[in-house]
């Protein structure tokens, strides 16, 4: 009786929660009322088998709560003239879809008719490592209503009819696009309204030309960029991060506000151009174009000159084999009034190109107490060390200004070349530096070495440093004995003698 109880228990937990028998499973698939049967059960992974041409006017949508693994397997899903307003496969509200092209990566979703071959709704997440997408507008789309989407590209191809003047993908929602590879491909590459754009690799491209934007309150604005930024009318944060990949349009970036968002709300576009290689086709004469953004760009490689205002003045820009490269400001000179370099400066940290190096040459009133206040550190440093011809060679007040005021340069790590004459630092083989206080007092004594006509030292600040030459040989010390070794001698003698005292004892009472 028992055991009937349980199978009827178990039968019932069967009926009511039938995906727990099906959840899970990696499903073949070879026409439509397949496919959508295999969307309806959570964690499936449905590969196709067949080309499969959707004939029923309705998006085939991942349901909400669902995660779906769809396996293109190097086969086809294409329309029969649906004309749908939206994505012919779409991850739905609160979904996952993940799709893959496990086999000949000749896989594909074409929407010859239809707005989009995929499509993202509010709170759904969707993966691309591989497969084709085209579709008549976009290949890939959001919507402007449904937001906090998740969209990260791995592998792919992203196209838009030829005869559409569209992009390949079109983002006016709130929520992160990710893309560390695939090509896209369009009039347009691609058009961010709203969200996060990062981008660490793959190629974007547009074949039109010129670059221009318009406004439009429902739809993209832009025609002719690689990617182009234009906040929506919904006023959100918009931001891109450009960190890698390749980027070609008459304008790889195109950044406008065609609504007239006032400044408050265009104030939440930004952009972040770390790295990259950007290239203006098409008869493009500026390969960034930004109408309300400056000083974002701190890296990249651009095949024409970018305008000087949207690099970050901590970088400059370099021309390179033809190119323009970015570069991180870190190095600054002073020189004398021939212009010969008497102290090079370098900083771990990047700082504005606009910062001055400033030296003053000073005389030591108590030259002879900095002698020998350096060579008592190096006598407290190594005892073995003879110091002898101690020499100041030159006394620097080093010091960085923006053109008027002096900018603090504290808790870095910095390094100071000193330009010091041949013939004197010839006598010498050992070289310190001595950080000089206001009070012309040493406060620190710091290593440095020679390398040609230049004495070189780190600091973590600027301030006054004296240069000083000497000649540093190593001495013999003898260790003097311990009183450890004495205890040790004292302590045998002693063991000994009661040795002896105890043999006597012995021998004593043998021969009584």
């Amino acid at each position: 009786m028992r055991l009937r109880k349980i199978g009827g228990y178990l039968l019932l937990v069967t009926l009511l929660i039938p995906g727990i028998v099906n959840a899970g499973e990696k499903v073949e698939v070879k026409n439509e009322t397949e496919l959508r049967e295999c969307f309806k059960v959570n964690d499936n992974t449905c590969v196709l088998t067949d080309n499969i041409t959707l004939t029923t006017k309705l998006q085939l949508e991942v349901p909400s709560g669902n995660k779906i693994t769809l396996d293109l397997n190097g086969k086809t899903i294409t329309e029969n003239n649906l004309g749908l307003t939206k994505g012919l496969i779409a991850a739905g509200n609160g979904s996952e879809l993940i799709v893959n092209d496990s086999s000949n990566g000749k896989g594909a979703i074409t929407a010859t008719n239809s707005w989009a071959a995929l499509q993202v709704h509010a709170n759904s997440k969707l993966t691309i490592n591989g497969g084709n997408f085209t579709g008549y507008w976009y290949a890939l789309s959001g919507n402007g209503t449904e937001h906090d989407t998740t969209i990260t590209i791995n592998d792919g191809t992203f196209n838009v009819i030829e005869t559409a003047e569209a992009p390949a993908v079109y983002h006016p929602q709130r929520g992160t696009f990710t893309i560390n590879g695939g090509t896209f491909t369009g009039t347009l590459g691609m058009e961010i309204r709203a969200g996060k754009l990062i981008m660490n690799g793959g190629t974007i491209v547009a074949t039109k030309a010129p670059a221009s934007s318009h406004p439009n309150g429902s739809g993209t604005t832009t025609e002719g960029a690689g990617i182009a930024i234009a906040q929506h009318t919904t006023k959100m944060d918009t931001s891109v991060i450009i960190n890698g990949g390749t980027i070609k349009g008459y304008s790889a970036i195109y950044q406008s506000n065609p609504q007239n968002n006032d400044p408050e709300n265009s104030g939440k576009v930004s952009i972040e151009i770390k790295g990259g290689t950007f290239e203006a086709t098409n008869g493009g004469t500026q390969v960034v174009y930004s109408e309300d953004l400056k000083n974002y760009i701190i890296g990249g490689t651009f095949s024409i000159k970018p305008n000087i205002e949207y690099v970050n003045t901590n970088y400059n820009l370099i021309e390179k084999d033809g190119k323009f490269v970015v570069e991180p400001n870190k190095t600054m000179n002073a020189t004398d009034e021939s212009g010969n370099t008497i102290v090079e400066f370098e900083s771990e940290e990047a700082f504005s190109t606009e910062y001055i190096l400033n030296i003053e040459s000073k005389d030591l009133t108590n030259e002879d107490d900095v002698i020998y206040l350096v060579e008592d550190h190096v006598f407290n440093e190594s005892q073995n060390t003879k110091v002898t011809d101690t020499k100041v060679l030159a006394t620097y007040d080093i010091t960085v200004t923006d053109g008027t005021s002096i900018i603090p340069m504290e808790n870095g790590k910095f390094t100071i070349s000193v330009k010091i004459d041949a013939t004197s630092a010839d006598k010498y083989n050992t070289f310190k530096a001595a950080y000089i206080n206001d009070e012309g007092k040493v406060e620190e004594v710091l290593n440095a070495s020679r390398n040609e006509d230049y004495v070189t030292f780190e600091t973590t600040h600027l301030s006054t440093y004296s240069i000083l030459g000497y000649n540093a040989t190593t001495t013999s010390v003898e260790n003097p004995q311990t009183g450890d070794g004495i205890m040790m001698y004292a302590f045998i003698a002693i063991i000994s003698m009661i040795g002896l005292a105890g043999t006597t004892l012995y021998l004593k009472r043998k021969f009584n």
